[in-house]
């Protein structure tokens, strides 16, 4: 819970309206699933306590939908407005909010991230291909990128209103299926489909890993199947080969006729 407390300490402005938000998944904490149910048992008031107490909502996902629980529930119940995903596992940078804040308001429309490990491309047959790099980030501050796949959580990303209006991005059972480990892959699909602009924010850009006892990086289980996922999710989103081709030919990549 320090990480919570600690961006909680970053805010320090009163010309924005910044509401924090923490989402459990009911099936991580308890044996049931409604509602009313989780926030009675004694293992979890602590908890809800300790998050009122530092001006924070805890949003209960119903079930477990690992990574995507970070979004879906919230743009459930705030679709109008701006959401900054952040993981909980980390400690973000002194001035990283005031960062995304500033950046977004002097580009309202971009989505805003942290940083970036992943190229996202096509292959010479066609299928969707993402070359990793450990160490230094691809993104560089505060410029534009277009096919540069945000680590959503790290140091977080920051989607405008109505970024997604895809019907299909908010299918519970058809993200479930198809990437149930990857939730940031599932969002830069739909957001390139979109059109929508990738801006690195201009600075605070590296956030401190934690260590999380007896916990496998979700990272980590991606890894071996980044480009299995992305075709994944092309079979079902088959706009997105087109949104990586287009902006290819954009950078200037020229394709057999």
């Amino acid at each position: 819970m320090r990480e919570i407390a600690s961006q909680r300490s970053q805010l320090r402005r009163d010309d924005v309206d910044v509401h924090l938000v923490l989402v459990l998944s009911s099936i991580e904490w308890t044996d049931v699933e409604h509602y009313d149910a989780v926030c009675s048992r004694p293992s979890v008031v602590p908890l809800l306590n300790e998050m009122t107490a530092l001006g924070v909502e805890v949003i209960w996902d119903c079930g477990n939908t690992k990574p995507h629980k970070k979004l879906m529930p919230t743009l459930k119940q705030y679709g109008d407005a701006s959401i900054i995903v952040v993981d909980d596992d980390i400690r973000e940078a002194e001035g990283w909010l005031e960062t995304m804040i500033d950046d977004h308001m002097a580009h309202p429309d971009d989505i805003i991230y942290g940083q970036s490990i992943g190229r996202v491309s096509l292959d010479a047959f066609g299928s969707i291909i993402e070359e990793r790099v450990e160490g230094w980030p691809l993104s560089k501050p505060g410029e534009v990128s277009q096919l540069l796949k945000p680590a959503s959580g790290s140091p977080g990303t920051l989607y405008p209103v109505d970024t997604f209006t895809d019907k299909r991005f908010f299918d519970r059972e058809l993200y479930m299926s198809v990437c149930p480990t990857d939730d940031e892959t599932w969002q830069f699909a739909f957001a390139l489909v979109a059109g929508k602009t990738f801006r690195c924010a201009s600075d605070c850009n590296i956030a401190y890993g934690l260590q999380v006892a007896n916990v496998l990086p979700l990272a980590d289980i991606n890894k071996p199947h980044y480009n299995e996922i992305h075709n994944r999710i092309a079979a079902v989103l088959p706009e997105y080969k087109y949104a990586i081709k287009e902006r290819m030919v954009n950078l200037g990549v020229k394709f057999a006729e």
